[in-house]
C-alpha cells in the first residue's frame, strides 16, 4: 500500500516537531517541504525528513508533489490569509 503523503508549508521548530510525530507513524510520510527560502527548506529536509523534496514555493509543490494533505505551518499573523490560499490551490492542484 503506497503511504499517506504530506507536505509541510513552513520550515521552522513546530514544523520540526510535526515531521518527527509523522517519521513515528506507520504508513505515513513526508513527501515535500516549502519555505519562502529554499535553503531554508534544504535544511529542515535533511535534518528532519531526508526523503522529502524541498521547495521554495508553496505553489509548485502543490503542483509537482500533489500531497494527500497538507500541514500549513507559518507564522501566526498571517495564517488565516495563507491557510485560506492553500487550501484553494490544493484544491486546485488536486484536479
Amino acid at each position: 500500500m503506497k503511504p499517506f503523503r504530506f507536505g509541510i508549508m513552513g520550515a521552522g521548530g513546530i514544523a520540526g516537531r510535526f515531521a518527527g510525530v509523522v517519521s513515528r507513524m506507520e504508513g505515513v510520510t513526508v513527501s515535500a517541504v516549502a519555505s519562502k527560502s529554499r535553503e531554508k527548506a534544504e535544511r529542515f529536509v535533511s535534518s528532519f525528513c531526508p526523503d522529502a523534496v524541498p521547495f521554495d514555493s508553496y505553489e509548485r509543490m502543490l503542483e509537482n508533489e500533489k500531497p494527500d494533505a497538507v500541514k500549513t505551518l507559518s507564522l501566526a499573523f498571517a495564517q488565516e490569509r495563507l491557510h485560506f490560499q492553500h487550501v484553494r490551490r490544493l484544491a486546485i492542484f488536486s484536479h
